[in-house]
């Protein structure tokens, strides 16, 4: 199969169905040939959102490099360097990679309503600057597309909805959207996308757990960031006047 990157003539070859038979893969892969790209993975917690964040890194990379599927390793993408943990990492990476796909977990936590006018404002502000240029697949996962603020819809080009797992035959129910924007009406709104149901080997399962174990102890670090908000006692950080076991409350304002 011949690799449409690797086009030298002014009209890109794109990929057509007989190569790639899935609706969402290949509309990612053929704009991302074109300029640069974001998407939104959503769905419910321990819906599989990472698992299938970090298959279709690997499925991105393999195609995009001509690599056919009986020789993957699902080793080809390069997940530690290209998961974003905050968004400065972000924005630091983005500009260091052309036609990489690229990942920002628990973008809720990141894209906070904050973060929206300061550094993730530079984020989108250097994916516009670099369309047809850099070529990047962002992907933001969050369980909620609401976690992103609504003022920026216009930025998400995808929007996939990770519906459900089945982990006795390890399977992945992917629901995918389009954004259509009307710029003369000022109007979004969602175009359908056929169904992909995503079925996992134990090899890459195996491959799967490296990537989610490596998020573990981060989304960990949210887990006490949240307990120090509502003023519970977190054990695994120094006692301070905000956080302390209760007898110690008790002993000091007794």
């Amino acid at each position: 199969m011949n690799n449409p990157i690797q086009a030298t003539n002014l009209v890109l070859q794109r990929y057509t169905r007989e190569m790639i038979n899935v609706d969402i893969l290949r509309m990612i892969l053929n704009k991302s040939l074109i300029y640069s790209l974001i998407v939104l993975i959503n769905g419910h917690g321990q819906a599989g959102k990472t698992t299938f964040d970090w298959f279709l890194g690997n499925r991105f990379t393999q195609i995009r490099n001509g690599i056919p599927l009986r020789k993957a390793t699902w080793r080809e993408w390069n997940w530690k360097e290209n998961t974003m943990r905050t968004a400065k990492e972000f924005v630091k990476r983005w500009d260091e990679c052309n036609g990489e796909y690229l990942a920002l977990e628990e973008a809720g936590e990141t894209l906070n309503y904050l973060d929206w006018f300061s550094t993730m404002a530079r984020v989108f502000a250097s994916t516009t600057r670099t369309q047809g240029l850099k070529r990047n697949v962002c992907a933001l996962i969050t369980p909620h597309s609401t976690d992103i603020q609504k003022h920026n819809k216009e930025n998400i080009d995808f929007k996939i909805w990770v519906r459900k797992r089945v982990d006795k035959i390890r399977l992945a129910v992917i629901v995918p959207r389009y954004i259509k924007i009307d710029y003369l009406k000022d109007k979004w709104k969602l175009g359908f996308i056929r169904n992909w149901n995503v079925f996992y080997t134990p090899k890459m399962l195996a491959e799967a757990k490296k990537y989610t174990d490596w998020l573990k102890e981060w989304k960990s670090d949210i887990a006490d960031k949240n307990m120090e908000l509502v003023g519970l006692y977190n054990p695994n950080r120094p006692i301070t006047t905000s956080n302390m076991p209760e007898w110690v409350e008790k002993l000091l304002y007794a």
